[in-house]
């Protein structure tokens, strides 16, 4: 049994512009759960939070704060399904901060109680970002990558079709080989390689390291931001004779909305991990038979008061 709580729905700002949290009818809840429960292992209590900005991250710290001075011992589960700043996972000059150290150097501050704050997320950037937490879980989502890739074998694709999986670049390939595995899938797994000028980290390329000629494919990886190595990527497979590209993320930012991967992509799946089913409607390009949004009940906010 569980107690649901989504940050957004207690966060305000002040006219001076500093963030506020009143928890009221949750903290109600909970002394009620108190008083209700034989054992304090009965419920515990989970805390979704999208972090998109500042402002959210300051409402997740006041929010597992306010928690902590109502009931001191409960256990926490704080879920963040895309975890903010998992990209900046590595110094690479002097003079910047390992910014994913400190963002769980600020969530173990403000967590006061005999226990840890359990830290759920789903398909992290990188493994440095989760050996930076103290208590941390990685929420599957490989059925999900299962029924986007059967929805294309069905439906989207000709039936004589092979469809591939393509990791963007060598680093995402195990990852990406791990999930084929997972999920059984038989086909081909294939490695893009990105080439960059030196001096702007420009994308001046992109090879890859099999044959797409006649073959459907399907892009994995974590985060699409604007979108620029899947545009560049999709080209190159239909280059190369690929007869359909679909993308696949975890984390849909989509900054520059959908209208730029329309020349190139032949559709888009991702989770309800950065913005909702609604959310993405609002996004400019933004079409139901090119995006595709699976929704995980474990942070459909629906669920959470």
């Amino acid at each position: 049994m569980h107690l649901r709580i989504n940050v957004k729905n207690h966060s305000f700002a002040f006219p001076g512009g500093e963030r506020h949290v009143k928890l009221g009818k949750a903290i109600d809840l909970i002394q009620e759960k108190k008083t209700n429960s034989s054992s304090s292992k009965d419920w515990h209590i989970k805390v979704l939070s999208k972090i998109r900005n500042s402002d959210d991250l300051m409402d997740t710290l006041l929010t597992i704060s306010a928690l902590r001075s109502a009931l001191v011992d409960r256990p926490i589960e704080l879920i963040l399904p895309y975890l903010p700043y998992a990209r900046q996972d590595r110094i690479t000059e002097e003079g910047e901060p390992l910014s994913i150290r400190v963002l769980a150097q600020l969530i173990q501050a403000v967590d006061t109680g005999n226990s840890s704050v359990i830290v759920s997320v789903i398909d992290p950037h990188s493994d440095v970002s989760l050996a930076c937490f103290q208590t941390v879980q990685v929420i599957p989502t490989h059925q999900v990558v299962k029924e986007v890739a059967h929805k294309i074998n069905t439906s989207m694709i000709p039936a004589s079709s092979e469809l591939v999986l393509i990791s963007p670049d060598a680093g995402a390939f195990k990852k990406i080989y791990k999930t084929a595995h997972a999920i059984g899938f038989e086909g081909s797994v294939l490695t893009a390689q990105k080439e960059r000028d030196t001096k702007t980290g420009a994308i001046t390329g992109t090879s890859i390291n099999g044959n797409v000629r006649g073959k459907a494919c399907l892009i994995l990886d974590d985060i699409c931001d604007g979108g620029m190595t899947f545009i560049k990527l999709a080209e190159e497979l239909k280059k190369q004779g690929a007869i359909k590209v679909f993308l696949y993320v975890s984390h849909g930012i989509f900054s520059k909305g959908f209208a730029p991967l329309y020349d190139n992509l032949d559709g888009v799946f991702t989770l309800n991990s950065y913005y909702s089913q609604l959310e993405y409607a609002q996004l400019d390009g933004y079409s139901p038979d090119f995006v595709h949004v699976s929704v995980l009940d474990e942070i459909d906010e629906q669920y959470y008061i």
